[in-house]
């Protein structure tokens, strides 16, 4: 187990995901459970598979997970639709996706929330054909992240403008009860992610790569949509939920200019601890040109720009450490337009990003940050809720805070 804060592994006692029953045969079981033997936790969850039917199981419908991407590629690792499954907790404090790789062979990807601690389950050294290893050598990393990430966000606020700006939000999915809002989530990322997870998977085949970033950012859209129902799921009158749309995926650099250094970087400092440095509201801006240049044979709610190099704050007056803080941007309370219905954030192939997404896409539909003044400040920031201005990981960032769910009640049901 990797301590993100320490930066150093850790030696724990004892973590398994098991599967319980007793005539597995191959097929996806019906319950996971996961143990958790370690200096700081000594329990054991269960979790039950999803129904693809139900709000709790937002994927995107089958056709676009075995439809092919934009590149002709080869030798697709595995059928999609019956090579995984989804997993939660009672309490959506726990998700998993199985991937099956053979009939003996089950990887598992996904994030389980402690008190104060989160671990995400990843697979790695995914390629095995690589040196001839065997089904039995199952490689994962288990990433345990502090309580206090030392990342933050910000905000775009643009002026109302004039009305033939806005359109009326059709594609928000209203079902027969108004209060029911499906926000569908378009998946957008540069080629920096592309070369990270060839990296940490080791994956030659471009079309298995492929394959698993599609299952990556769906559990990704599962766990923030886990987040939205979670918050709302007893509110009188407002349900959210979060669905992946679709994705679009840059495998070469010439794929994703919005997030180029020619274009949104910082001259004198092109890297930061090895990574690449870009401008946080540069390249909003810049994806959200991209975007809107992007001719699509389907509609969308919401475009998220995903980003494994550092965003960077514009603000000069802060030193280097706390402009790279930032991991995520959007527009605030601009969901219903055509020119602002987007996001950025850094993601790292790790579920590093899943907050973030949550907390950019309450800014989207009408969320400041708790523990500002007005209807934020009985809410604290310390709190740790998810429009906390910093990560602050604990059981209260897998939802909203009372005062954000006024806040996005109010945006919502006056722009039905």
């Amino acid at each position: 187990i990797i301590d993100v804060a320490k930066n150093k592994k850790v030696i724990i006692q004892d973590i398994r995901i098991e599967i319980k029953e007793k005539k597995f045969n191959g097929f996806f079981p019906d319950s996971i459970q996961i143990s958790f033997r370690t200096p700081k936790i000594n329990k054991t969850i269960v979790l039950q598979k999803s129904d693809p039917g139900s709000k709790k199981h937002p994927l995107i419908n089958d056709w676009i997970l075995n439809s092919e991407h934009n590149e002709d590629m080869d030798n697709d690792m595995f059928d999609l639709a019956n090579k995984i499954a989804f997993y939660h907790d009672k309490n959506f404090t726990c998700s998993l996706t199985l991937i099956k790789f053979s009939i003996d062979n089950l990887k598992a990807l996904g994030t389980c929330y402690d008190l104060n601690t989160v671990y995400s389950f990843l697979p790695v050294d995914m390629d095995h054909n690589r040196n001839k290893r065997s089904d039995l050598e199952n490689p994962h990393i288990i990433i345990e992240k502090p309580k206090n990430l030392e990342q933050s966000f910000d905000f775009i606020k643009i002026g109302s403008g004039k009305k033939n700006e806005m359109v009326e939000p059709k594609n928000l999915n209203f079902r027969e009860n108004i209060t029911n809002y499906v926000i569908e989530v378009l998946v957008v990322t540069d080629y920096s992610i592309y070369q990270n997870f060839k990296k940490l998977t080791r994956l030659q085949n471009k079309k298995a790569l492929i394959s698993y970033m599609k299952i990556y950012f769906s559990q990704m859209i599962n766990e923030v949509n886990f987040k939205y129902l979670n918050s709302f799921k007893d509110h009188p009158e407002l349900r959210i939920s979060v669905k992946l749309k679709n994705f679009i995926f840059s495998t070469k650099s010439s794929d994703s200019k919005w997030s180029h250094r020619k274009r949104v970087g910082i001259n004198e400092i092109p890297f930061y601890k090895q990574k690449e440095v870009v401008l946080a509201d540069d390249t909003i801006m810049a994806f959200s040109e991209f975007m809107v240049g992007k001719k699509l044979n389907y509609t969308y709610d919401h475009a998220v720009g995903i980003t494994s190099k550092d965003l960077w704050s514009s603000d000069q007056y802060l030193g280097s450490h706390e402009r790279s803080l930032t991991s995520g941007m959007a527009f605030f309370g601009r969901i219903c337009s055509p020119k602002f219905k987007f996001s950025i954030i850094e993601d790292n192939a790790i579920l590093g990003g899943t907050t973030t997404l949550a907390h950019e896409i309450g800014h989207s539909i009408g969320s400041d940050h708790d523990g500002i003044q007005g209807l934020y400040k009985n809410c604290s920031a310390s709190d740790g809720f998810i429009m906390s201005p910093s990560i602050l990981i604990s059981l209260n960032s897998n939802k909203f805070s009372k005062c954000s769910i006024e806040a996005i009640k109010n945006y919502m049901l006056k722009n039905r």
